[in-house]
């Protein structure tokens, strides 16, 4: 076992991959909901309060999403399920933000939608990655030294 008082094998790599997916996600959909509200702010008749109120949102969406994100990568490398559990709940308010961008904006174009429901998916994707690696880490965490070792040898048998 580690010395470092983690579990062998209980990081999870899809949720680690996730994770730096949906980083990259998120500052492409910032940058394409952002273009879209300059678009919209020329061509569209908003409300005094509503286009800094929509750009604020999504600066803070993009924030909440970085934040998840790197707490997600040490809660994952270091084996810790409520750093994790964070994570995932960060990544749920985020996913909220995108739904508000997706269907609740003042103006919501078609664009607006795609990049949107992407980016919804890719959330959800990660809050699923997420309980399962909360789990499966949980799941390690409880078992005698012996009974990993037993677990280990019939994985490299199966092979």
């Amino acid at each position: 076992m580690p010395s470092s008082g983690g579990t062998a094998g209980g990081a999870s790599f899809p949720y680690q991959l996730q994770l730096l997916f949906s980083i990259g996600w998120a500052s492409i959909w910032w940058v394409a909901t952002l273009g879209l509200l300059i678009f919209k702010a020329f061509h569209l008749p908003f409300p005094p309060a509503a286009l800094p109120m929509e750009v604020v949102a999504s600066v803070l969406v993009l924030i909440v999403n970085a934040f998840g994100v790197l707490i997600g990568i040490r809660g994952n490398k270091t084996e810790s399920p409520s750093t994790i559990l964070i994570s995932t709940a960060l990544l749920g308010i985020t996913t909220v933000g995108a739904i508000y961008y997706m269907w609740l904006q003042t103006y919501v174009l078609m664009l607006d939608l795609a990049f949107s429901a992407i980016y919804v998916g890719i959330n959800a994707v990660g809050i699923l990655l997420g309980f399962w690696a909360t789990q499966n880490v949980a799941r390690l965490a409880r078992l005698p030294s012996f009974k990993l070792e037993v677990e280990m040898r019939k994985s490299d048998k199966k092979k």
